[in-house]
């Protein structure tokens, strides 16, 4: 431009290469993604023919039964479990009730043998008074 000269012959060149190099791309573009999905109907369509072996209604059926079975044997489960924890909490208040009542004896037992020992004392006193009376 500075010099006077003109190169627009030379965009429009430049211009024509790079639009024909973007539809080629483009034209590329579209032709894998209709080959893309032309393997994916494939697939697809291999998919539905294997499908129309199976009664959909039957096997709905036998999930439904086999759900039903699990749900059972979860209720049987549960229903165990409950009686067992009654056991356990059962067992743990006896175990509780034993342990207060072992105490309740030991201190009885404690206090038993001081009084004993208090009695002892108190009828060797008297025995040793009755000596020197």
């Amino acid at each position: 431009m500075i010099t006077g000269n003109d190169f627009s012959e030379h965009n429009e060149q430049d211009s024509d290469k790079i639009s024909a190099a973007k539809r080629g791309a483009i034209k590329d573009f579209a032709h894998n993604r209709i080959v893309e999905w032309s393997q994916q109907r494939e697939i697809l369509e291999e998919t539905l023919h294997s499908l129309d072996e199976i009664n959909v209604e039957e096997e709905i059926d036998k999930a439904i039964d086999r759900l039903n079975e699990v749900e059972g044997s979860l209720n049987n489960a549960l229903t165990e479990l409950s009686a067992i924890v009654s056991a356990i909490t059962e067992c743990q208040d006896k175990a509780s009730e034993h342990s207060l009542i072992l105490n309740r004896y030991q201190a009885l037992k404690t206090q038993y043998s001081s009084d004993i020992k208090r009695l002892t004392f108190i009828a060797e006193g008297e025995k040793n008074q009755s000596k020197y009376a």
